[in-house]
């Protein structure tokens, strides 16, 4: 199994001043203004706002699928010029309908050039641990939604599992489901080692899967806060009504009801 627990000495994801902004019916929209964060080796850091407050574009840039007007993104010390040195999921699966679960899974080793016996064996290794096993030759439609979730987030590790980029993976999903995968998805990480920097608009989710929580303001967005988590991860859910963690997300819910 893929593993990446132990790090090396690396600057990490670091994003310096960015500036985003549309040009739509003539107009200029401005969607980030300033935006600084940074995520460790092997941290989890969470993005939480109004809706469409621009957190999906930071994350498309941050993957390289989006350019910034102005600012800059560092990976491992890098500055990142294009798609390919994170795995990024986005809100839906986007699943392939003509290929097996398996053959989805192995879109990432052969985006990569890097598909075979090995990698097929690596994948296959894989998807117990996914919840998964049994089900390599079944397609898409066939599915449950937790399913083609785990799926998804598969083939996004088989890409790159160092670093991960989730756009609401979760988000679609009955509340029951999502809880169930939230659990999964925290032992998962603290298992494979990743670096992970994940967009949500749930407060509890973020508490629970979360090191650090940076909370955008309005569109343009702005970084109006940064919010350590205590404890470590992985946590279960019940650690959420302890006393600091309530407190906590009466400060992040006070905080994104009030307009800055």
């Amino acid at each position: 199994m893929i593993r990446h627990s132990a790090h090396p000495q690396a600057p990490g994801l670091e994003v310096t001043d960015l500036n985003k902004s549309f040009l739509r019916r003539g107009d200029r929209l401005e969607v980030l203004r300033e935006v600084s964060l940074t995520v460790p080796p092997g941290g989890f850091i969470s993005l939480l706002g109004p809706s469409g407050c621009g957190k999906s574009t930071l994350l498309e840039i941050v993957a390289g699928l989006a350019s910034a007007d102005r600012g800059t993104v560092r990976l491992d010390g890098h500055e990142v010029r294009g798609a390919g040195a994170a795995g990024y999921m986005p809100q839906r699966d986007h699943l392939l309908p003509w290929r097996t679960l398996l053959q989805n899974v192995m879109l990432g080793p052969e985006l990569r050039g890097q598909s075979g016996p090995v990698a097929e064996q690596e994948a296959r290794e894989l998807l117990a641990h996914f919840g998964l096993a049994g089900f390599e030759a079944s397609y898409p439609a066939t599915l449950s939604g937790g399913m083609r979730q785990r799926a998804a987030l598969l083939r996004t590790v088989m890409y790159e599992p160092r670093w991960l980029l989730l756009d609401e993976p979760l988000s679609a999903l009955d509340a029951l489901t999502r809880l169930e995968l939230q659990d999964w998805l925290a032992r998962l990480v603290a298992t494979l080692g990743s670096s992970v920097l994940l967009v949500t608009h749930d407060t509890r989710e973020a508490l629970l899967l979360s090191d650090v929580i940076y909370l955008l303001s309005e569109r343009p967005a702005t970084v109006r806060g940064r919010f350590v988590v205590p404890g470590s991860r992985p946590r279960a859910a019940l650690e959420l009504t302890s006393p600091a963690m309530v407190q906590l997300e009466g400060a992040l819910m006070n905080a994104l009801l009030v307009k800055a």
